[in-house]
C-alpha cells in the first residue's frame, strides 16, 4: 500500500505547476453528479483558463455506538471511519469562447476502517464470551478524464465528463472469539481492473 502512496505522489509532483505563463488565476466551486451515484460530490477547481488542479471525491465521516444491555446481559460497541480524497489535473482546448474541450486525470485514494466488539453471558452457566472483528479496507484508483465545459457569462460552468478508471482494492480482516478459545485471525486482498466507464455532470461557480 505504501507504493502505491508513493507512486501517487511522485506522479503528482511531476506534473507541470503550469501549462503556460497565463497568471489569470480562476477558482470553480460546485458538485458533481454521476450516473453510478446518485450522491453530490463537492469539486474545487484552481488555476487558470489553459488548465487547474482539481480536489474531489471528499469524504469524511464516521460513527461509535455502545450498547449495554443489563437485562440480557449483552454489551456491544461498534465504531467506523471512512474518508477519501481525489487529486487531479485539466487541461482545456477552447472552441469557442463558450465551450472547451477538458482532458485530464485523477488520483483517489479511500480508506474505510470497521470495528465490532461483543460480550455476551450465556445463562444458566456462568461463561462470558467475547467477540471481536474488525477490518481495513484500502482503494487506490486513477480516473482519466475527457469531456466539455460549456461557460455561461463567465461565471457558471456546466461540465459534462467521461471517465474510464482503474483501481486496486485491499482489505485486512480479523475475527476473534475468546472464553471459548477459538480466535481466527485472517487477510484477504483483492486485486482487479474495472474499465465500467462514470459518466459525470457537475455545476460549478466561478470566483
Amino acid at each position: 500500500m505504501k507504493i502505491i502512496i508513493t507512486t501517487i505522489i511522485v506522479l503528482l509532483l511531476v506534473f507541470p505547476l503550469s501549462a503556460s505563463e497565463n497568471t489569470n488565476k480562476q477558482i470553480d466551486v460546485g458538485f458533481t453528479i454521476s450516473n453510478i451515484s446518485s450522491t453530490l460530490d463537492p469539486i474545487i477547481k484552481f488555476g487558470n483558463e489553459n488548465n487547474k488542479w482539481r480536489i474531489s471525491n471528499i469524504s469524511l465521516n464516521g460513527s461509535n455506538d455502545k450498547r449495554d444491555n443489563l437485562v440480557n446481559l449483552f454489551k456491544s460497541d461498534d465504531n467506523s471511519f471512512r474518508g477519501g480524497i481525489g487529486i487531479g489535473r485539466e487541461y482545456y482546448k477552447q472552441i469557442t469562447n463558450y465551450m472547451n474541450i477538458i482532458w485530464g486525470g485523477d488520483f483517489i485514494f479511500k480508506y474505510y476502517r470497521n470495528r465490532e466488539a461483543m460480550e455476551d453471558i450465556d445463562e444458566p452457566l456462568p461463561i462470558t464470551i467475547r467477540t471481536t472483528e474488525y477490518s481495513n479496507n484500502y482503494t487506490a484508483k486513477f480516473n482519466a478524464v475527457l469531456g466539455m465545459n460549456w461557460i455561461i457569462k463567465n461565471q457558471y460552468i456546466i461540465n459534462l465528463e467521461y471517465r474510464p478508471y482503474i483501481s486496486y482494492a485491499y482489505a485486512e480482516n480479523y475475527y476473534g472469539i475468546d472464553g471459548v478459545s477459538i480466535d481466527l485471525e485472517e487477510t484477504n486482498s483483492d486485486f482487479g481492473y474495472n474499465v465500467m466507464p462514470r459518466l459525470t455532470l457537475t455545476f460549478c461557480y466561478r470566483f
